[in-house]
């Protein structure tokens, strides 16, 4: 569900089961968006974190599958 508010703001309620990045991916490019501001409230599951370690020069990753 797609919710567009005051000051060009988007709401995107993501359904319980759905793929985040997929759906994020395609209501962006529905809706034609060029950049923004990601900020989220909920869980999810089966989940991989990761960020680009500068210093060794390559992505460092964590999978949470269950309450780790």
């Amino acid at each position: 569900m797609i919710i567009t508010g005051a000051n060009d703001r988007t709401l995107i309620i993501i359904p319980k089961g759905e793929k985040l990045v997929a759906t994020l991916t395609r209501h962006v490019t529905e809706l034609g968006l060029k950049g923004g501001l990601i900020s989220g409230l909920g869980a999810l599951i089966h989940v991989e974190l990761g960020y680009y370690h500068l210093e060794e020069k390559q992505y460092l990753r964590r999978t949470f599958s269950t309450m780790d």
